[in-house]
C-alpha cells in the first residue's frame, strides 16, 4: 500500500470517528433537551390535533386540541362539538400527539393561567356545565365559587368540589 493511501484511509477512518462522535454528542443533548419538555409543551405543539386521553378512571376523552394552559387542555368533541376543559393531572395517556413541543405562549403570564383561574372566568359566565370527577360521578349545574382549590357547583343543590378531583368541565 502506497503511503498517501495508507494516510488517506487514515483519515477516513477518523473522520468517520468524528462523525460519530457527533451523532453521539446531538443524540446526548436531545435527550438532556427533552427533560426539559412539559407534556403540556407537547400539547401546544399539537393544536387542532385530534386526541384520545385515557383518564385515571379509565374513561377516555377525545377531541381536537383547541387550547392549552398550565395544567388544563380544552377539547372539542369530533361528534357533538361539545367543548371540554380537561384536567391535565388526570391524563394518564395519550394518543394522537404531534412530535412537536412549543411553548404555551409567549407570554410567561398566560403560559402560567392554571385551572382555576379558567374556572373563574367559566363562573362569571354562569355557564352551565358538566363536572366530571374522578369515581365517574358528574355534577351538573352553575360554577357559583371558585377558590384556592375548589369549586362550588350549583345544580341539584350545592357541592363543594376539590379541583385535584375534577377531571374536566364540559359545557352543556
Amino acid at each position: 500500500m502506497e503511503w498517501h493511501e495508507l494516510l488517506a484511509d487514515v483519515e477516513a477512518q477518523a473522520e468517520s470517528w468524528a462523525e460519530r462522535d457527533r451523532q453521539l454528542v446531538v443524540a446526548d443533548q436531545t435527550r438532556l433537551e427533552r427533560r426539559f419538555i412539559a407534556a403540556s409543551q407537547h400539547f401546544a405543539g399539537s393544536l387542532h390535533a385530534l386526541i384520545s386521553c385515557t383518564m385515571r378512571g379509565g374513561e377516555r376523552r377525545e377531541g381536537h386540541v383547541e387550547a392549552v394552559g398550565a395544567n388544563w387542555i380544552l377539547l372539542t368533541d369530533p361528534h357533538s362539538h361539545n367543548e371540554s376543559i380537561v384536567a391535565l393531572e388526570q391524563v394518564l395517556t395519550v394518543k394522537g400527539l404531534t412530535q412537536r413541543a412549543r411553548t404555551i405562549s409567549a407570554s410567561p403570564i398566560v403560559a402560567s393561567l392554571d385551572l382555576m383561574w379558567v374556572l373563574q372566568r367559566i363562573s362569571r359566565e354562569r355557564s352551565h356545565v358538566r363536572c366530571d370527577v374522578l369515581g365517574g360521578v358528574g355534577i351538573s349545574g352553575v360554577i357559583d365559587e371558585v377558590g384556592a382549590d375548589y369549586v362550588v357547583v350549583s345544580g341539584d343543590g350545592q357541592q363543594l368540589v376539590m379541583g385535584t378531583s375534577i377531571v374536566s368541565i364540559t359545557r352543556l
